[in-house]
């Protein structure tokens, strides 16, 4: 991807949880979108598909970091659960607009990316796997996402 389409993904990635501060997630149109980012709609939707895209790709990023290519993807590392407390504002963003299931799609995404579906395959491992780190995730942010990295990986380990 050139540096022009990276540089245009943040400014709307950014964007985005900006006016997710200030108004219900549901309200938020393309073209509101686009003018906050200073983006035309044709650079939306050259890499995006829709709003739900834009939250997805950004955790997908973010992950990438934590497990580099060809890396196997492992929950239980500290540096995992660091990157989540990482990005806590991001995600009580998208819990107070009751859209952290996004997160969950996002970690999705890096795992198809890694290890794409192929037919027959069995995802149940993964699934359960990535539901675990949703649901502790979850329970986090109701919480007021007040415990530390640490404990959060202890938690998944249980």
């Amino acid at each position: 991807m050139n540096s022009i389409n990276t540089i245009v993904k943040e400014y709307i990635t950014r964007a985005l949880f900006l006016l997710m501060e200030k108004k219900p997630y549901s309200e938020i149109t393309i073209s509101e979108l686009t003018e906050k980012a200073g983006v035309c709609r044709n650079s939306f939707y050259r890499n995006f598909d829709s709003l739900e895209d834009v939250v997805v790709q950004s955790f997908k990023k973010e992950f990438e970091t934590v497990f580099p290519k060809g890396e196997e993807l492992s929950f239980d590392s500290l540096e995992f659960w660091e990157k989540v407390v990482m990005l806590k504002k991001r995600l009580m963003t998208l819990y107070d607009a009751k859209q952290s299931h996004l997160f969950y799609d996002g970690i999705y995404a890096l795992l198809l990316d890694r290890a794409p579906r192929k037919k027959g395959e069995d995802y149940y491992p993964f699934a359960r796997q990535i539901g675990s780190v949703y649901g502790i995730v979850d329970e986090w942010l109701k919480e007021g996402a007040i415990i530390e990295a640490k404990s959060l990986s202890e938690r998944y380990e249980l």
